[in-house]
């Protein structure tokens, strides 16, 4: 027997936020109501949900946000990881034969050094790009800010049965860890639900302490501080190599105007080179050419032959002429925002992996990202270490706009997976005439991998036509676990000025606010 889960779509008049944790949604929307703008908001969301969701995200990790004005002008803030200068080609040991999935035929590392412990920790950016972001776009000062996610770790927050599941699930590789193992678990136990009126905590009051010295110092606070000297020592402790100069030289990257592309009479800006908008401008590119969408219904066969036929040469080329080392089981986050005047945020940031590197500085909370772990262990291929590089990742937000779409801020967390979700929620969008929560509930298809993961919803028509197109495919049922197919958050101003959120109904704590009161 299945069972549908669903979410109701949110409306308002004013502004707008989706985002994967209701107490991080709620930073956001608190500061449109103290006249901040959709930048502001999505600044306010990111760090506050990097407390709420540190297993997905924080300032330990990294990220893109895709602004488009009211004007139409469109930017990119860029605060990718970057490979410590110490970094070389042959800096992981390779063992064992290449992955059978053709799309990953590289050798595994010796140790998997480089997808935990110290040697995975890579610089990260999130700090220097939500600081860079406010800066330049935002109303409100970063002290303002940064004050609810202070607040909340601070104060700590309540562990469900949603995180308590994904602790548990990593806890044989967080037990490894001490001082992350001291803030998921006790008494040698991965933190759950209580059963009673006493629910655990997750308390780390000196993430509280760091986030205060970078509301107030900014992001050279951070970067030359007391927490990158702790992070440094940590990494340096446990055989990395990241260094004091490696923390202080980064910096966050703007980019204007934005990538785009155009999908039938819509514009999308996306997210650069060495992200997933190229990939997801080819998937576009190949579905515009192939079919009519807009005369289908979101359930013909012939619709996702076509997209499975445009997705297969993206990814290709993606996989062959750049690598990826990020699979679908990268933990990630991603909000949306929008503001009464019209100006619209999508944002996506990572660790990469779930709990990233699993190593957590212990003097300033911060849970550090497993970036090393994007770049392909096997020295002279395109996406190989290097010292300073950075590397390909699969964060592709988008925000699309068009006469009859109006405008939608799109995102999605999922590894690559990212990719054909935006895709198909940009399809449903335009070419469906979906609202945005009933384009991120509808049921898709993913085609980064082999076989294509359909949802059953679709129907065995779908796939008997994906198989005969030779297109091998596999039925799954949509669930909270496992997450067969990518997590999004859409808010949207649609052409009548109505402002629509929608949240992945299989993400627990998921959900779209509206900046009026009574409508979160």
């Amino acid at each position: 027997m299945r069972t549908i889960v669903t979410k109701e779509p949110v409306y308002g008049r004013k502004g707008m936020v989706a985002a994967k944790h209701p107490l991080a949604a709620a930073a956001g929307v608190q500061m449109l109501r103290r006249g901040g703008n959709a930048v502001d908001a999505a600044v306010a969301t990111a760090l506050a949900v990097g407390v709420v969701e540190p297993w997905m995200n924080g300032l330990g990790g990294c990220g893109y946000l895709v602004l488009r004005e009211a004007s139409g002008s469109t930017h990119v803030v860029e605060y990718g990881v970057r490979a410590p200068m110490a970094a070389r080609p042959d800096m992981f040991p390779l063992e064992g034969a290449p992955s059978a999935d053709a799309f990953f035929p590289w050798p595994s590392v010796k140790g998997d050094v480089n997808a935990q412990g110290p040697l995975s920790v890579a610089v990260p950016g999130t700090p220097a790009g939500l600081a860079l972001a406010a800066e330049r776009f935002g109303r409100l000062p970063l002290r303002e800010l940064a004050q609810p996610a202070i607040a909340l770790a601070r104060e700590c927050f309540p562990v469900d049965w949603y995180s308590g599941s994904i602790i548990a699930r990593d806890w044989r590789n967080i037990s490894r860890y001490p001082a992350t193992a001291a803030i998921f678990g006790g008494g040698g136990f991965p933190l759950g639900p209580g059963l009673g009126l006493e629910t655990p905590r997750i308390r780390n009051p000196h993430l509280g302490e760091t986030l205060a010295a970078y509301a107030e110092g900014g992001p050279r606070a951070f970067y030359e501080g007391e927490a990158a000297a702790d992070i440094v020592a940590t990494v340096r402790g446990g055989g990395g190599i990241l260094t004091r100069e490696d923390m202080a030289a980064y910096r966050a990257r703007l980019i204007a105007p934005a990538p785009a592309t155009t999908y039938r009479g819509a514009t999308v800006a996306m997210s650069p080179a060495l992200t997933g908008g190229p990939t997801l401008a080819a998937i576009l590119a190949g579905l515009a050419e192939a079919v009519d969408a807009g005369r289908m219904s979101a359930v013909d066969p012939a619709l996702w032959v076509a997209f499975g036929r445009a997705a297969g040469p993206a990814f290709r080329t993606r996989f062959t002429e750049y690598g990826d080392r990020e699979g679908p089981g990268a933990s990630t986050t991603t909000l949306s925002t929008v503001d009464a005047e019209g100006n619209a945020v999508a944002l996506t940031q990572t660790l990469l992996a779930g709990f990233g590197s699993r190593v957590l500085a212990p003097g300033c909370g911060v849970l550090l990202n497993n970036g090393m772990n994007w770049f392909d262990p096997e020295p002279g291929k395109p996406n190989s270490v290097g010292g300073g590089k950075r590397p390909l990742s699969n964060m592709a937000p988008v925000v699309a706009a068009g006469p009859e779409l109006g405008v939608a801020a799109i995102g999605s967390s999922g590894g690559r997976r990212i990719m054909c979700t935006n895709a198909n929620i940009l399809c449903r969008m335009v070419d469906q005439r979906m609202g945005a929560q009933g384009a991120v509930a509808a049921p898709r298809a993913d085609f980064s991998g082999v076989p294509a993961i359909v949802d059953d919803r679709l129907g065995e028509d779908v796939r008997a036509a994906l198989e005969a197109a030779g297109i091998r495919t596999r039925l799954a049922q949509e669930s909270y676990a496992p997450k067969l197919f990518a997590s999004p958050c859409v808010v949207r101003i649609a052409p009548d000025g109505t402002r629509e959120g929608g949240a992945d109904p299989y993400h627990w704590n998921a959900c779209a606010m509206a900046e009026e009161e009574g409508e979160a």
